[in-house]
């Protein structure tokens, strides 16, 4: 302190005439030097300060030229000019957080955590609102791809993006999902989510069963379709017939005046012999002569295509008949398939 400090913080003159009371205003004047030179002291000053084990800040704290001098943190919070590294001393970012245990939490008494990213567009100052195809929130991964670097960037992520100019009444949005394919470093779009789908997959449960000629559905083992939309579609079958005498028929139906359905049967009739057939309308199939070279043993068919459908939503279905009246033949839990639109 300077050579005049202790007269600038003598805020307790000693009162004339009152010889009582000297001890009392050194004191006082004491705890106040001492206040005045920690304020000097801390002024202006880089480097480390150390506090005890135990200190605690009660109330609020900022930290920076702005938040220390201009801005008031809200009560008992904290707020940051500039970067904040957790566990680090160079943060990249404005959040840098380095862990070595299991992560970071999120704890919430909600229903659910959030997470969430909010974007305006211009400046903080003045905010404007967002437009489709911006960015909104991206969370993603990626690793360091040497001894000395990081890969730039996220190599696998999902970002939520805008769909439409948004206002206080419109805010669509969907999921764009990325990934990069091994052997190189070019991220790709893998899907998007938008309220609409481009593939679905299905398995039926329970197994169904036919004995008599005519085809009929094979409950489950279907998809719904859009009017005027081009689909691909594969099934993976598997079936069994009673006798082996008996074959089985497999066709695809679906909504009435199609654009267009083009497609493929293979019913294998054993191990290494397939009923290979071509198909370009509904219902049509030949059965197989001979469908299994045992009673109630597994066998495989496959049944896929394209389909471009017209006017007429509704249900494309795989169908299946006996090739003998009488004789059953079994769609088996299990069989599956896929349709995706293109």
């Amino acid at each position: 302190m300077a050579a005049n400090d202790d007269k600038i913080v003598e805020l307790v003159p000693t009162p004339p005439g009152e010889a009582g009371l000297p001890w009392l205003v050194e004191r006082v004047n004491r705890i106040f030097r001492n206040i005045y030179q920690t304020l000097h002291t801390l002024e202006g000053r880089s480097g480390t300060i150390a506090l005890r084990a135990a200190a605690t800040i009660a109330g609020k704290l900022g930290i920076g030229s702005t938040f220390s001098s201009v801005t008031t943190a809200p009560a008992n919070s904290l707020i940051v000019e500039g970067r904040v590294g957790l566990q680090t001393s160079d943060p990249v970012t404005d959040l840098h957080v380095r862990t070595t245990t299991s992560g970071i939490y999120l704890d919430s008494n909600l229903a659910s955590a959030p997470f969430i990213g909010r974007r305006n567009n211009s400046s903080y100052a003045n905010p404007t609102a967002v437009l489709s195809g911006d960015g909104l929130a991206m969370f993603g991964g990626g690793g360091r791809a040497s001894t000395s670097a990081y890969a730039v960037g996220p190599r696998a992520f999902m970002v939520a993006v805008a769909t439409e100019n948004w206002t206080n009444t419109a805010n669509g949005a969907r999921l764009d999902f990325y990934y990069t394919p091994n052997g190189s470093t070019t991220v790709g779009l893998v899907q998007s989510f938008d309220g609409t789908w481009t593939m679905r997959a299905v398995k039926i449960t329970g197994d169904v069963t036919n004995s008599t000629t005519t085809l009929a559905d094979v409950t489950g083992l279907g998809f719904s379709v859009e009017a005027n939309k081009d689909y691909a579609f594969e099934f993976d079958i598997i079936f069994q017939t009673v006798a082996t005498t008996t074959g089985i028929a497999l066709a695809m139906n679906g909504p009435s005046t199609p654009t267009l359905i083009n497609g493929r049967t293979q019913i294998f009739t054993n191990v290494r012999a397939v009923q290979d057939e071509m198909f370009i309308a509904y219902d049509t199939a030949t059965a197989t002569l001979t469908a299994n070279p045992t009673a109630n043993s597994n066998m495989a068919a496959k049944i896929s295509g394209i389909f471009r459908n017209g006017a007429n939503a509704g249900t494309l279905i795989v169908r299946f008949a006996s090739e003998v009246a009488a004789s059953q033949v079994t769609i088996k839990a299990g069989s599956c398939g896929w349709i995706k639109k293109i």
